[in-house]
């Protein structure tokens, strides 16, 4: 409600009573649903020392004006199922929830990526099918997948940038590449 009433004063110029705009919203059929708050993440010590790890080796990678030494590449997975979708939306009262989804039942995608400062690594996007429904999907990571595409776009799209040795990894954080015989040829 407090977003809605402030895009209304913003592009509209009305400061409706939020209990005004409520009851018009109500009047009007609409209908809210209140989802359920996860506790607030707690951070236990190991994760603390962690980030602060990285972010010491992140720093070191730095020159004195700020500016980066090499280009430094972030990774992101994520995992969805065929059938993902919200439990509440904003419905007209006499159509009803007609948005009827299945259950998050079905196949799920993993989707891995890459991005640097200036946009995505071209090539590095890897999305496969796990081999569970169920579960974390961290136990379906493709290890083999991830390191013949992820680290070979990455290797291809910065090859000045990156130490490798022949036979190595050309990612230095993959296993401080010790990670396989994946490195580009020469």
């Amino acid at each position: 409600m407090g977003k809605l009433r402030q895009y209304l004063i913003e592009t509209h110029n009305a400061a409706i009573p939020p209990v005004t705009l409520w009851r018009t919203l109500q009047r009007w059929g609409y209908t809210s649903g209140t989802g359920k708050r996860r506790s607030a993440l707690k951070e236990r010590e190991y994760v603390v020392l962690a980030r602060r790890r990285y972010l010491r080796q992140k720093r070191a990678h730095r020159n004195p004006d700020g500016s980066l030494q090499r280009p430094e590449v972030y990774l992101d997975e994520t995992c969805v199922n065929k059938n993902h979708s919200g439990q509440f939306t904003w419905y007209l009262e006499e159509d009803g929830p007609w948005v009827t989804t299945p259950s998050g039942k079905g196949p799920r995608l993993i989707i891995v990526h890459a991005m640097t400062a200036t946009g995505w690594v071209q090539g590095a996007e890897l999305v496969f099918e796990a081999a569970k429904r169920t579960g974390d999907y961290h136990g379906q990571m493709n290890w083999g997948a991830f390191l013949n595409v992820v680290c070979r776009a990455i290797a291809a799209s910065y090859p000045r940038t990156l130490p490798h040795h022949p036979g190595q990894c050309p990612v230095p954080q993959c296993l401080g590449g010790r990670c396989g015989p994946h490195a580009p040829e020469s």
